[in-house]
């Protein structure tokens, strides 16, 4: 994991490329385009407007709905070194095909990590229930499935890097959230997105 030591390092989850529904899952989606090509583009737009070429990029899972030749040059057009921890729709995609979308590193499994001051943490694509450290993740989007809280879990553990909770849609960068996520004061101010519909 060579990456780690990258001064910038950006998360994301849950792009979920030409998945045909999620406009009507996620109606905060329609700010990207009317249609999910639209959306596609507006992601990949967003994106290179912040993340270089030498930056890294944690892909929490749920990428794309297609591997096809479209979604290749989609995805592999994404600027940075790409790392992606699987979500539960791209566990039955073969590592080949992300690699071919320019995944640099693929992880079937939850990430534990330790960060500038020696703090351990994770990063997911489904919440860690049963963690004691802080669990950077995606799955749940702006709604739906369980939060941590509704499981008995503390809320103050988690930081749901959904693309949709994001301002801007844009990837955020991992040493913002820990610094947030250190300071209970400013928890989520500068990285979530504020008005969902």
């Amino acid at each position: 994991m060579f990456w780690l030591s990258n001064p910038k390092i950006w998360v994301i989850s849950d792009t979920h490329f030409y998945h045909r529904t999620i406009l009507e899952k996620e109606p905060i989606r329609r700010r990207l385009g009317a249609t999910v090509e639209d959306m596609n583009w507006a992601i990949a737009d967003i994106w290179n407007s912040v993340v270089s070429p030498r930056d890294v990029v944690v892909h929490l899972g749920d990428v794309s709905f297609k591997t096809n030749t479209e979604a290749k040059e989609l995805v592999s057009g994404l600027a940075g070194y790409k790392v992606l921890i699987k979500g539960n729709h791209d566990r039955s995609i073969r590592n080949s095909v992300f690699e071919s979308m320019g995944f640099g590193e693929i992880y079937e499994d939850p990430l534990e990590l330790i960060d500038p001051y020696g703090e351990r943490f994770v990063m997911s694509h489904e919440p860690v229930l049963d963690t004691d450290v802080l669990n950077i993740h995606g799955h749940i989007h702006s709604s739906g499935g369980h939060r941590p809280s509704e499981v008995g879990s503390d809320p103050d553990l988690f930081v749901n890097v959904s693309i949709e909770n994001l301002k801007g849609f844009k990837p955020v960068l991992l040493s913002r959230v820990l610094e947030e996520w250190g300071d209970e004061t400013r928890r989520g101010d500068t990285i979530m997105n504020a008005s969902h519909p």
